[in-house]
């Protein structure tokens, strides 16, 4: 399925040739920066707000829709096609149904595509994307954990301000989060790209007392924190 959107991506091609953009839209491919700081012996490791130094040996989040948004006032044609990303979820020419697990402890590399969007020409600001609980026709699930029906994991170890002693922490939700990274107005006339891409790691557990707050609520934090992080680059 990845090869086969690579290659609809990179030809350009749109449905029903000879028609023109008003009865086809176009196409706006969207793909994932991984992140760029380099993983240390296989780990990500910061100080948070409060303090805490952090080892994150483990980490998955599950991203299932994105959504391009208008921005407010824009007009827009409207259009009858419908183009899924992939096989799960439900698409629409401005909405990818992902199903998608990302390794929070993956590696600089290039960008990956998560999909095409098909949407009328028009000006969007902003792509919105849910993080929800993966399925088991998810893709990308983790081999070396259960992670159907969880939205987030994170494990690892923190050392308190102050303190010399390493202790493990764990957060897991199923809770739901939905977030928006904004991006400068674009005019979507013709093909292009979108870059999603986010902090990776600075800003995750700011704010998130380790030392008191059990695994629901730590993986509630977290969630929250990266579904704020995200931001849309339109190269």
């Amino acid at each position: 399925m990845a090869r086969a959107l690579s290659t609809l991506a990179a030809l350009g091609l749109l449905a029903g040739c000879g028609s023109s953009q008003d009865e086809a839209g176009i196409e706006v491919a969207l793909r994932l920066r991984p992140p760029a700081t380099p993983l240390v012996e296989g780990e990500r490791r910061f100080t948070s707000d409060l303090g805490y130094t952090i080892r994150l040996t483990r980490g998955y989040l599950s991203i299932q829709s994105a959504d391009l948004v208008a921005c407010a006032g824009a007009r827009r044609r409207s259009f009858s096609l419908i183009r899924e990303a992939h096989a799960h979820g439900t698409g629409s020419p401005t909405r990818l149904g992902l199903g998608s697990v990302e390794r929070l402890l993956a590696p600089p590399g290039e960008p990956r595509s998560l999909g095409v969007f098909s949407p009328p020409p028009g000006r969007y600001c902003a792509i919105s994307f849910g993080l929800r609980v993966a399925d088991e026709d998810a893709e990308g699930l983790p081999a070396d954990v259960p992670f159907v029906g969880q939205t987030i994991l994170v494990e690892g170890f923190y050392t308190a301000a102050g303190s010399p002693e390493e202790r493990p922490f764990r957060g897991v939700t199923t809770a739901s989060a939905t977030g928006k990274a904004a991006m400068d107005a674009v005019d979507l006339g013709e093909r292009r790209a979108l870059l999603l891409t986010g902090a990776w790691g600075e800003a995750w557990f700011q704010g998130v007392e380790l030392a008191s707050l059990g695994e629901e609520q730590i993986g509630r934090g977290v969630l929250q924190n990266i579904a704020s992080t995200f931001r849309v680059e339109a190269p």
